[in-house]
């Protein structure tokens, strides 16, 4: 979410000062068009904001399951290691 909010204003501040050097001095600034443009690009940045914090949200999830998966398999190691060594000293 906090992506979504931060494009989101990125864009709205773009939109902002683009209609601002636009602007001649003689016409009013807020206008339909500038009301729509803030409107699309606002929208368009939290939508663009939202994949972005899916895609960074499924890769950490993503990162979080292999870690626990070689946690399992170095645990699983040294348990083995651990057996054969103490089969080892009692043979002996």
């Amino acid at each position: 979410m906090k992506s979504s909010i931060i494009i989101g204003i990125l864009c709205l501040i773009i939109g902002g000062a683009i209609a601002y050097l636009q602007h001649n001095g003689t016409d009013p600034i807020f206008t339909f068009p500038l009301v729509i443009g803030s409107l699309f690009g606002a929208g368009l940045g939290l939508i663009l904001g939202a994949i972005g914090g899916y895609i960074g949200k499924s890769q950490s999830i993503k990162r979080k399951e292999l870690k626990e998966k070689l946690s399992e398999k170095v645990a699983t190691e040294t348990n083995q290691i651990t057996e054969n060594s103490t089969e080892n000293n009692l043979g002996n």
